[in-house]
């Protein structure tokens, strides 16, 4: 007898079909008889296994096999005979209740959509155009080109154009900052990937020819003296095309392989495919954010590259076209009183301390009234919080104003 289809929901259905007992009980022994011919235990022959052993030891599998094939079978047959078209695999449980004649079970499983097409005469399609001109391939090419240029040693100072590799310190009044340096950094000059400051001061440098001797000014300990990374190897000495490149070639094979693991480039593929998303959003927040304080009357300034009055606006908007990312700074107005009030009001930072005290501490230079309340701000958080403390200091005048680096958490 034919089963009814259950609805559940707008694509789920159950069907409840059977497997004859007895149909299943031969097709098991019929399987085991075949595989009876050819297995092989100790002490038989292939094929002399007695079939009381060959069915306690393979029984169990061939039944789970012979009952999933039967089931596959039955419910194909109930879904073709409805016409049902089934998406993906379906559920298969085992129901209570039934005579020993039939094996009763139940299917869930989910079907496709139907979908109805109207009347398409009075629908209006716009034919998307793309023209391509001269200029188009033109410009096409050129990016083929530079993609597939080969790179070679040349003997005369860095233009535009050229790869150069260089190490570089930066800092802030002789001091350096974190992440403000680099060795064997590689970039392209003139793609303006840099900043212009910085391509212009390797413009005109030469590359490592082989030529220059890096031990006779004693500048250049990394090359000319025993380098522990590599069990002591003067590079120097043992280049005869150059340290400095000997070193970029070493160095970088063994700390980042000749080419990252396929998980290794799943996983950035990943981060990069919803970057733009992602940044776009972070952007648009942290605008709200700064539209914001710039309005409220507590706050005394707003630092963003993109606002009006702010010395980088213009090189923001050459460098960042699409947003100046998500961190800014403010100063607040106010007292001791109000300093801890605002303190204890902050919410939504998973790693505030760093980002907030650190950046009061380098602007302050804890030298105020307003810096010792922000001192004892932070040693009552960081009793309850586990916020770094600042540093004491034993000069203090007035201020008006706190600056705090930020970054909103949308």
């Amino acid at each position: 007898m034919q089963q009814e289809v259950e609805n559940l929901g707008a694509l789920q259905r159950r069907l409840d079909i059977s497997v004859p007992a007895e149909a299943l009980a031969k097709e098991v022994q019929a399987r085991l008889a075949r595989l009876a011919r050819s297995v092989k235990m100790p002490g038989f022959r292939p094929g002399k296994v007695p079939m009381k052993m060959v069915a306690s030891s393979y029984g169990p599998q061939v039944q789970a096999e012979v009952l999933n094939d039967k089931i596959g079978e039955a419910f194909n047959a109930e879904v073709s005979a409805r016409q049902l078209r089934v998406a993906g695999t379906p559920t298969v449980a085992p129901k209570a209740g039934g005579d020993g004649a039939q094996l009763t079970f139940s299917a869930t499983f989910e079907v496709y959509p139907e979908i109805s097409i109207g009347d398409l005469n009075a629908v209006e399609v716009e034919r998307a155009v793309c023209p391509v001109g001269d200029a188009e391939v033109d410009k096409t090419i050129d990016i083929m080109r530079r993609q597939r240029a080969t790179m070679r040693e040349v003997e005369r100072p860095a233009a535009d154009g050229d790869r150069v590799t260089v190490d570089y310190k930066g800092s802030v009044d002789g001091v350096a900052f974190e992440g403000g340096s680099a060795t064997d950094f590689p970039f392209t000059v003139g793609q303006g990937r840099m900043l212009p400051e910085f391509e212009a001061a390797v413009r005109g440098r030469l590359s490592d020819s082989g030529r220059f001797d890096w031990g006779r000014s004693g500048r250049f300990p990394e090359l000319s003296e025993p380098y522990a990374g590599f069990h002591g190897m003067v590079f120097s000495e043992e280049s005869s095309v150059g340290g400095f490149l000997l070193r970029a070639r070493r160095e970088g094979l063994r700390d980042f392989g000749a080419c990252m693991s396929p998980h290794t480039a799943w996983l950035i593929l990943q981060g990069i495919e919803t970057l733009p998303l992602r940044m776009a959003r972070h952007v648009e927040n942290t605008r709200k954010v700064v539209q914001f304080l710039s309005r409220q009357p507590m706050v005394a300034r707003v630092g963003y590259p993109e606002l009006d009055g702010h010395p980088s606006q213009a090189l923001a908007r050459q460098l960042l076209p699409r947003g100046c990312g998500a961190v800014f700074s403010f100063d607040l107005k106010g007292s001791r009183q109000q300093g801890v009030a605002f303190i204890e009001a902050l919410r939504r930072w998973s790693s505030w301390p760093n980002s907030l005290i650190d950046a009061i501490a380098r602007t302050l230079s804890m030298k105020s009234e307003v810096a010792l309340a922000f001192r004892m701000i932070c040693s009552s958080v960081a009793a309850r919080r586990g916020a770094y403390a600042a540093q004491r200091s034993s000069a203090y005048s007035r201020a008006e104003t706190i600056a705090i680096a930020v970054s909103p958490a949308l």
